[in-house]
């Protein structure tokens, strides 16, 4: 008891200030009571004195825990970055992600006005949900990399896509509820532009 009260007394900031008043306590209780007191009821009140005087003191606050950098790498097993977080030349944050060549796949940064910027490269897919977790929104890109994007309602069911065919050519198809086929474009056998 003593000797934890006695090591938070100490390690306070204000701890040798208390220590000297718990010094000049302990001394007023031995002149008052002379030497009439056994070694256990002296140790009893130095121990009540320690901790009193402990109590009164503010406890001192936590440091947070930061951790502060120009840049924060992610590296694998292997030692190779997989994840950085960095400040541009400019200024502007960024956070990017690299497959295991090391090449970028996923880029996330703000552009010179502050608004964010997400790059997906090499079969990307982008996926929106609601704030009950539904898919809203897919933007991807297939094998052949040509982009599709879904839009689905709030049960979930995709009501359209819009894509482009390996050729570019531009395809669109609507649905119901039920997910029904209620318009798609090109229409089979319209002639081309």
């Amino acid at each position: 008891m003593r000797t934890k009260a006695l090591a938070q007394f100490v390690a306070h900031p204000a701890g040798f200030l208390g220590l000297a008043v718990a010094l000049v306590v302990f001394a007023t209780l031995l002149s008052a009571c002379g030497s009439s007191l056994s070694e256990k009821d002296v140790q009893s009140r130095i121990d009540a004195s320690i901790t009193k005087a402990v109590a009164g003191l503010p406890t001192p606050a936590p440091l947070p825990n930061v951790l502060k950098a120009e840049r924060f790498e992610v590296v694998g097993k292997d030692g190779k970055v997989r994840a950085f977080l960095s400040i541009l030349e400019d200024g502007r944050p960024t956070l990017a992600l690299l497959d295991d060549k090391g090449e970028l796949r996923a880029w996330l940064f703000l552009s010179a006005d502050g608004s964010p910027r997400l790059v997906l490269s090499h079969k990307g897919l982008l996926v929106l949900t609601d704030a009950k977790g539904e898919f809203r929104s897919l933007l991807r890109l297939d094998q052949a990399g040509s982009p599709t994007l879904a839009l689905s309602d709030g049960a979930g069911n995709i009501r359209s896509v819009l894509g482009l065919g390996e050729d570019g050519s531009p395809t669109l198809v609507l649905r119901d509820k039920e997910g029904k086929i209620i318009w798609f474009a090109p229409v089979a056998g319209a002639p081309s532009p």
